[in-house]
């Protein structure tokens, strides 16, 4: 199966079935298996696993036997309902579990599992999962990485294809899942320079030939610089394939342990070299077989040069009694002090603990010794009898059978108790110990007595506060308990009180507190780098500022942190710094965070120099300013365009301080001042306008002084030329000084056009009076020809005898007598709109049910005729209006809602209200022959007639009117119209004032 097979038939799996692969995974070391979803069981386990538990691969594989017989009960339930989650998701690749198996001896052992999804169908549902698993190891120094952006997971495993030229070509939903978009495109990117040509090599023969396989490991970071060991496993499959196949697995866990097993290792071989004792034996006539190889460092001779030389010409003074077995004698010297000579002129003293080795029959064949050096800890006696001389401690002893403690007679004075202070037993001196350390020195006591009494020798030490007549002191007391002999059991101590060096501690901690509080809490960081220009230190806080941890920024040039670009600008100056040894103030630089995001830092510094005096680098600190500089820009910004701002505008700006000077202004272009500024800059206003209109003017500035409040003040004055000009102006004290703020606006031209409208104003008004009148007049007038000639024309008719009039004169005489009437009727809405604009409304909270009743009883006549429907909705109690004028304009909504209903059809008309922000809103709604869209912006015109006066009778002012007397009591009338549909007329007016209590 190649590969362009596997890409053609996304049906089957990645490998078919897995057989192909059998052989591949077998040789991989991880415990891996493959969990089939759909039948709910292991599809195939590779070697390392079988072996791990204990069974055959035909034992786990064959039906049911893992689930029942390897998987614990209770983690099968869990694993049941995980596998049901994942034939839901189409996203999920990746996941982690924590289970019981059992091994074929029968015992239950935890595991941890990875698992990943290996094999999707043509609907993105998980059909194959790939696991490995790992035992449960808790290693005590390393730590197991929790960070969410780790690049690969505990013992994954990943399987991919790459080419020829070593490009990834075809990977699994693991691997993908992994990486993301920055997956890695070729084996390129994984390998060190300097060991790439000898791998490329060996990759390149592997192609060339029929079979094979190539293991090597990589080391590969995440983004957090976090590394990952990976063991990379590639496959030749088939002598024609140009494409090797690739099994990549974390052994990170795996490098961690022998990491661990190194550094244990290196613990006990330093721990060993460290000590001052040295082990040797002996045969059974004393002569020395083996000697440890830290001799020679505690005696600077050779161990080769000591073995076969007898251990009592060992020692300087060693008593040895012909007459007695030599190996008897030399283990009754325990604890005794010898001289021991060394490579050098002096020797040293050491003490000797031996045994006897023993055969199985009781035989003695040699002697087993340890022998220590204790001449560090006699001259640390010697002095220790200097500092008790001088009072600086105290030595003591207890005698555990009895419990009686006997002191050095400076113990008294050192300590402040009288002379005639016995404390003779332990029961005596614990209650002298604080309160709060009593319990703890107590049961730590006893916990190392217990210890001392098998082991001689033993040495502890306590740290509490005792209760002395004057104060509290913090003493320090060393013990050794002598259990040589059990029934005479003593504890030899010494006490020193320390009370001046743990006030100094607590001094010195609470500055370093302090200090590390004010560090932390800053943006300031401080480091050291060394003449290479690599950091060698940085506190805690470059963490929080940068985003880089300190494990990754040690050891690296402060040019790494900066932008390309910028270095050009700064490396020369930087050299010439250092190369002249300069101290660096206000240093300004670009720092490149974590984030790539440019962080502002000001650096300070000075240059260090070793115990030679040689220059070592540099120490200084860092203060990140970017919120400074940014606010900085952000003023400039601001101020730049409160310039151009005040460019723009057209007021003039004048700043006053609290002795009335003008200290500052601004003119605009056009602008025009009183006077010229070298009259008024820095001089008090009365001095520049004496009289009452320099006190005009300050008034003002003084209340804007007092009141803190915008003051207005309108001005005017006459200028050289004899025009007068008018300002209004604005006086506010400025927040934090003893300034105001007076902006002042040159207002001739508004003021003149002011006045100009006015007049004009006033003009119209007269004008609209007149007309109105005369629109009066001439209608009030017009109706009585009208009747006339109606009146006349019916005269007419009853004169002339009726066989005498032709149907044609008779049809004339009606249309006469038709127009006679639609005159009257237009003249008299043109009267009754004319009014309107004159007549003063008489608005009160009128009854709604008074209001609705009467535009019903006006309406009766042309109901009853039309068989109309009018269905009333609920309305308040009252409405706030002039009642006649809403009538009437209710009446004639009505009226058009029956006049325009269809042919054939009953009117159906819907009265409705409701209200919005402080308005009442009525509505009345017909189904007749509706308004078509072209015609609705003409409805409320005068005259507007949308249909002809043979088929609609009307004289097209109906709605002028009603959108008169709807705009008289400041609402607004809408409406909305569908042809064939019906028409909704909406008119809004004021609810009735609110009264204050």
């Amino acid at each position: 199966m190649n590969l362009a097979t596997i890409e053609n038939d996304k049906k089957t799996a990645l490998i078919d079935g897995f057989n192909d692969l059998a052989h591949i995974i077998s040789k991989v070391p991880v415990p891996i298996f493959v969990w089939r979803i759909a039948e709910g069981r292991v599809h195939f386990v590779n070697d390392a696993f079988s072996r791990r538990l204990g069974y055959l691969s035909e034992d786990l594989l064959s039906a049911d036997f893992f689930n029942t017989n390897v998987l614990h009960p209770k983690d099968f339930a869990a694993w049941q309902l995980r596998f049901e989650d994942m034939k839901q998701s189409k996203s999920e690749d990746h996941f982690k579990m924590t289970f019981k198996l059992k091994n074929s001896a029968g015992h239950y052992e935890r595991f941890n599992c990875n698992v990943a999804v290996s094999e999707r169908d043509e609907n993105g549902v998980p059909v194959y999962l790939t696991g490995t698993i790992e035992d449960r190891i808790q290693l005590g120094i390393l730590k197991p990485n929790h960070n969410k952006s780790s690049l690969f997971a505990k013992n994954a495993v990943f399987h991919c294809f790459f080419d020829r030229n070593l490009q990834f070509i075809q990977v699994c939903p693991t691997f993908k899942a992994q990486f993301g978009e920055e997956q890695p495109k070729s084996l390129l990117e994984w390998v060190k320079p300097s060991t790439a040509p000898a791998l490329y090599e060996e990759i390149y023969g592997l192609f060339d030939k029929h079979e094979g396989d190539l293991v090597f490991e990589v080391e590969v970071k995440n983004d957090d610089q976090q590394m990952s060991v990976l063991r990379v496993h590639l496959v030749k499959r088939g002598e024609l394939s140009e494409q090797l196949f690739v099994i990549i697995t974390n052994i990170t866990s795996e490098k961690e342990k022998e990491l661990l097993l190194e550094a244990s290792e290196r613990q006990f071989t330093q721990l060993v070299n460290n000590t001052s004792s040295f082990s040797l034996e002996t045969d059974e006539a004393g002569i020395i077989s083996y000697i440890s190889a830290n001799v020679e460092e505690i005696l600077q001779i050779r161990a080769k040069d000591l073995i076969g030389t007898s251990l009592v010409d060992l020692f300087i003074d060693f008593p040895i009694a012909a007459d007695k077995n030599i190996l008897d004698q030399l283990t009754l010297f325990k604890r005794k002090i010898f001289s021991i000579p060394t490579a050098k002129e002096y020797s040293k003293s050491v003490i000797i603990n031996a045994s006897k080795i023993q055969s199985r029959d009781g035989k003695t064949t040699g002697l087993r010794a340890i022998i220590r050096d204790i001449s560090e800890e006699l001259l640390t006696q010697e002095k220790l009898k200097t500092a008790e001389e001088v009072g600086l401690l105290c030595t003591w002893e207890q005698h555990l059978s009895t419990g009686n403690i006997s002191f050095q007679r400076n113990a008294l004075r050192i300590f402040g108790f009288p002379e005639d202070f016995d404390v003779d037993h332990i029961s005596k001196y614990v209650p002298l110990i604080h309160p709060d350390d009593r319990q703890h020195v107590i049961e730590s006591s006893e916990q190392n007595i217990r210890y001392g009494l098998n082991h001689d020798g033993h040495r502890y030490t306590l740290e509490y506060r005792l209760n002395c007549p004057k104060d509290i002191k913090h003493v320090l007391v060393h013990c050794q308990i002598d259990s040589s002999n059990k029934q005479e059991a003593v504890i030899h101590g010494v006490t020193q009180d320390i009370s001046q060096i743990k006030r100094s501690e607590y001094k010195t901690k609470e500055a370093v507190q302090r200090f590390e509080t004010i560090v932390q809490n800053s943006q300031t960081w401080f480091w050291e780098i060394d003449v290479e220009m690599r950091y060698t230190f940085l506190s805690e806080n470059f963490k929080e500022i940068t985003g880089y941890n300190l494990d990754f920024a040690l050891g690296r040039n402060v040019y790494e942190f900066r932008n390309e670009s910028q270095l050009q600008e700064v490396v020369p100056a930087i050299s010439e710094i250092i190369r002249k040894r300069k101290s660096v103030t206000g240093l300004k630089w670009k720092f490149l965070s974590a984030a790539g995001e440019e962080i502002i830092i000001i650096t300070n510094a000075v240059p260090k120099y070793d115990s030679n005096g040689h220059y070592s680098g540099y120490v200084g600190s860092s203060r990140d300013i970017t919120s400074e500089e940014n606010i900085k820009a952000e003023l400039k910004a601001s101020s730049e365009k409160n310039k151009s701002i005040l460019a723009a505008m057209p007021d003039l700006f004048f700043i006053i301080d609290n002795e009335l000077r003008i200290i500052d202004f601004h003119v605009p272009e056009e602008g025009r001042l009183w006077v010229e500024p070298d009259v008024f800059l820095n001089k008090p206003l009365l001095d520049v306008f004496p009289g009452s209109f320099g006190e005009r003017l300050t008034a003002p500035v003084l209340k804007a002084f007092k009141t803190e409040e915008v003051v207005v003040d309108n001005s005017e004055r006459q200028f050289e030329n004899g025009e007068i000009g008018y300002f209004e102006a604005r006086y506010i004290k400025i927040k934090g000084t003893n300034q105001v703020l007076n902006i002042a606006r040159d207002i001739t031209k508004e003021r003149m056009a002011m006045d100009a409208l006015q007049n004009a104003l006033s003009d119209l008004k007269t004008s609209n009076e007149e007309l109105e009148q005369f629109a009066y007049m001439a209608s009030h007038d017009l109706q009585e020809p009208a009747r006339l000639i109606h009146s006349y024309i019916q005269l007419l008719k009853k004169e002339l005898p009726a066989h005498q009039i032709s149907e044609k004169t008779q049809l004339y005489l009606d249309f006469m007598a038709d127009s006679s009437v639609r005159m009257r009727n237009l003249i008299k809405e043109l009267l009754e709109y004319s009014k309107l604009g004159s007549q003063r409304l008489s608005k009160e909270s009128f009854p709604s049910k008074e209001l609705l009743s009467a535009v019903l009883l006006n309406c009766s006549a042309l109901v009853n005729q039309s068989n109309a429907a009018i269905e009333i909705g609920e309305f308040p109690e009252t409405i706030h209006c002039d009642p006649i004028q809403i009538t009437r304009l209710m009446q004639n909504l009505i009226s058009n809602s029956i006049k325009f209903s269809k042919a054939g059809d009953t009117p159906h008309i819907l009265i409705s209200h409701q209200e919005k922000d402080n308005f009442d809103i009525i509505t009345v709604a017909d189904r007749g022959i509706g308004i078509a869209e072209k015609d609705l912006k003409r409805v409320f015109q005068m005259f507007a007639r949308l249909h002809p006066a043979s088929k609609f009778p009307g004289n097209g002012l109906g709605m002028a009117i009603a959108k008169k007397i709807v705009e008289a009591h400041e609402g607004e009338i809408q409406i909305e119209s569908l042809e064939n549909i019906g028409t909704t007329v909406s008119f809004s007016i004021p609810k009735a004032p609110q009264t204050k209590s």
